[in-house]
C-alpha cells in the first residue's frame, strides 16, 4: 500500500514488511488467508459482542460444510444415469392423461345478466355448461331450452359442495351483496371466477378477496 508521508514522499508499508514486522492483525488477516481459514477477529459488527468484551467465535454456516461441487466424475456419472432412467416413468403419467380441451363451467344465476354472460360464455366451443344455481325456478325458461342437460340447484352452497371437482370455472351474475361471498368460496376450491361488478360490497371484502 502507499502511505504519503510528512514529506510528501510516497513509500510502499505492509506489503513489503516481513511477517514478523506486520500488525498483528494484518498477520492474521495474511494467515487465515493463506490456510483459508476464517479469521475469528474479522466479524461482522452485528455478531460482536459490546466494545471492550471478548468476540465471538466463528462458526462455519452448515450449508459450507460441504461444497455441492466436490463431485467425482464417477458420482456426476452415476446420478446423471440414475434421472435418464427415471425420466420415461415420470413422463409416461403426464402423457397419458393430457390436459382436457373442454372448460367445465357453472352459473350462478340463470337470466337477466347471468343469461347474457352465459350467451357469451358459452358461445365458446371449448366451453361446456354443468351446472346452474338460480333462487327463482321460473326464471330457468331460457337454460333449459338451450342446456336440456345441465344441472340445477337453488343453493349456490349445494353446487359448489356437489360440483366442485367437476367444474373449472364460474360466472357471479347474482345480486350485488352475494358477490363477494360467492366469488370467494369459489376461488378457494380453486375455481377461476368471473364476477359482475361491483366485486365486493365494501373494502373490507376487497381486502378478504385479495387475500
Amino acid at each position: 500500500l502507499l502511505k504519503i508521508t510528512g514529506r510528501g514522499e510516497a513509500k510502499l508499508t505492509t506489503l513489503l514488511m516481513c511477517p514478523k514486522e506486520r500488525p498483528p492483525r494484518q498477520r492474521k488477516i495474511t494467515q487465515a488467508i493463506k490456510s483459508r481459514t476464517p479469521c475469528p477477529n474479522l466479524l461482522p459488527v452485528k455478531d460482536c459482542e459490546p466494545h471492550g468484551s471478548r468476540p465471538r467465535t466463528w462458526e462455519r454456516p452448515p450449508f459450507l460444510m460441504q461444497s455441492p461441487l466436490n463431485h467425482s466424475r464417477r458420482s456426476f456419472v452415476k446420478t446423471i444415469g440414475t434421472a435418464t432412467l427415471a425420466a420415461p416413468f415420470i413422463t409416461r403419467q403426464l402423457i397419458a392423461n393430457p390436459p382436457s380441451k373442454i372448460l367445465r363451467h357453472a352459473s350462478f344465476g340463470a337470466s337477466g345478466m347471468a343469461w347474457s354472460d352465459l350467451e357469451v360464455l358459452c358461445s365458446n366451443p371449448f366451453v361446456k355448461l354443468v351446472a346452474v344455481a338460480e333462487v327463482d325456478l321460473n326464471r330457468l325458461e331460457n337454460v333449459k331450452a338451450n342446456f336440456p342437460g345441465v344441472k340445477i340447484y337453488q343453493d349456490w352452497r349445494e353446487l359448489l359442495d356437489k360440483e366442485g371437482s367437476q367444474i373449472d370455472s364460474v360466472n357471479v351474475s347474482v345480486p350485488d351483496h352475494l358477490h363477494a361471498p360467492i366469488a370467494l368460496s369459489a376461488m378457494q376450491l380453486g375455481k377461476h371466477v368471473y364476477c359482475q361488478k361491483p366485486l365486493a360490497h365494501d373494502l373490507h371484502e376487497t381486502r378478504i378477496l385479495t387475500e
